[in-house]
């Protein structure tokens, strides 16, 4: 998120919480169970779709500070 604006992180950290079907005064705690749950649920090797698997990931990615 280096190269964003402050508008445009804020949306980007609303919208991983949109993702990940959270609040956004969840919990580091919540963050981790909901990317598992929903990891679990939307694994390509499950029958999910690679991309809003892709899409999960990233999310979390960005609201546990792993963002690359």
């Amino acid at each position: 998120m280096n190269n964003l604006n402050e508008n445009e992180a804020l949306g980007v950290v609303a919208n991983s919480f949109k993702i990940l079907g959270l609040p956004l005064c969840a919990s580091q705690d919540e963050i981790r169970k909901a990317y598992k749950r929903l990891a679990l649920i939307h694994h390509p090797d499950k029958g999910g779709s690679k991309e809003h698997f892709q899409a999960l990931q990233n999310a979390y990615e960005i609201l546990t500070g792993q963002a690359k």
